[in-house]
């Protein structure tokens, strides 16, 4: 993997677009909880430690829970993304992408022990979020849809918490 001086990132209208890609629906959300989990790909000072900006990325979507539903695999699609952007990849078997999910997010595996060289598809420097997102559901489409429909759901009342809860329109 090239270590990069600066790392590329998904956005808060990334992950909305892939929620709702990945669930089929159009779900609520906690703007506050989803910034926040977006916000995780970055480090404090120098932000440049892509496996280590990556496992918080991963592990803080099952904590914060910003959807109503599909949190595991926005986790899932987002990270593997958030990788390609940034010329890495994992070497992993879509068929073990749900066990694998779930013993990451547990602090069991590693993502950087699956790592593999990627090489992003940039336009004018900057890579194509959606691009990639949509690369990454082309082989790891289905269990991800499985994984946004299985799993634990926020409540609503929960969701209605706060006034920054989000809904799409």
């Amino acid at each position: 993997m090239n270590q990069m001086s600066k790392l590329r990132y998904l956005t808060v209208p990334d992950m909305v677009w892939l929620n709702q890609e990945l669930t089929g629906e159009r779900v609520s959300y906690r703007f506050d909880k989803l910034e926040e989990a977006v916000f995780t790909q970055y480090a404090y000072g120098t932000s440049g430690d892509l496996w280590a900006q990556a496992r918080r990325f991963v592990r803080s979507w099952d904590r914060l829970q910003p959807f109503a539903k599909g949190n595991r695999a926005c986790a899932f699609v987002g990270l593997i993304g958030f990788l390609r952007m940034n010329d890495a990849d994992l070497k992993l078997d879509p068929a073990e992408a749900a066990t694998w999910m779930d013993a990451v997010v547990a602090g069991r595996l590693d993502p950087a022990d699956f790592a593999a060289e990627y090489h992003t598809h940039t336009h004018h420097g900057s890579a194509d979020s959606k691009a990639e997102l949509a690369g990454v559901m082309s082989v790891y489409g289905d269990v991800a849809k499985a994984m946004a429909q299985v799993g634990p759901e926020v409540p609503l009342r929960e969701l209605a918490r706060t006034r920054l809860t989000g809904e799409l329109n």
